[in-house]
């Protein structure tokens, strides 16, 4: 059963403290503030590695390509330039991709694309919101732990991987995701490549109640 939630500007607050906490917590290696929101959903708790080797990713062909492209393309640089990127060298389908972006003087993140394959399982698009406004459509712990990831990843400018359940209206059992930094104007870009692992029959009528929650402004 859904934990109940509060609304409106409570749920709002309610949601920056935690994901203020978990990336306080998490920044000093501790990962128990994220376990702990994953916990009382009854799901899993996510996996983060930072700067993973290729070799360490799921054996996925399209993860795999989309690491070897970045590191390919920014040669003995930290990090490669996003003027550098061209979407017809990478080798992999864009519908499997999002392009996020910090926005400036925020610890929030903006979608600029996020692919289809995504889109679909989703129930939305969610290209030029918010990872926040993510989080309130949503009410599961993930944007939290997207969130937090990209603003470690903006930080250390450092590439990371996750592994997360996916929530129970979607398709998917699970998600991988592979965030790649890319230096961009003053601030970075993010690359995600995002490929979800597994199958489920979703009831219709979960779908359309999941669909029509996600749609609400």
């Amino acid at each position: 059963m859904e934990t109940p939630r509060p609304s409106g500007d409570a749920h709002a607050r309610a949601y920056e403290d935690a994901f203020v906490e978990t990336f306080e917590a998490l920044a000093r290696g501790d990962a128990g503030p994220l376990d702990r929101h994953f916990a009382r959903e009854g799901l899993t708790p996510p996996r983060i590695v930072w700067e993973p080797a290729r070799e360490a990713l799921p054996d996925d062909a399209i993860l795999r390509a989309a690491h070897a492209y970045w590191d390919r393309i920014r040669g003995r640089h930290l990090l490669p330039d996003w003027c550098d990127f061209h979407a017809e060298d990478l080798g992999v389908d864009i519908v499997h991709l999002a392009v996020v972006d910090p926005i400036p003087g925020t610890n929030d993140f903006r979608f600029a694309v996020y692919g289809s394959a995504v889109s679909d399982a989703s129930l939305r698009d969610y290209r030029g919101e918010t990872v926040r406004e993510m989080a309130l459509r949503a009410g599961t712990p993930l944007p939290i732990l997207y969130r937090v990831v990209y603003a470690l990843a903006r930080q250390r400018r450092s590439p990371a991987y996750t592994w997360s359940v996916a929530p129970p209206w979607q398709p998917v059992l699970a998600w991988n995701r592979l965030v790649l930094p890319f230096a961009h104007a003053d601030d970075l870009r993010f690359l995600v490549c995002l490929r979800g692992e597994g199958k489920r029959d979703v009831p219709e009528d979960d779908v359309r109640a999941a669909a029509a929650r996600l749609a609400k402004d």
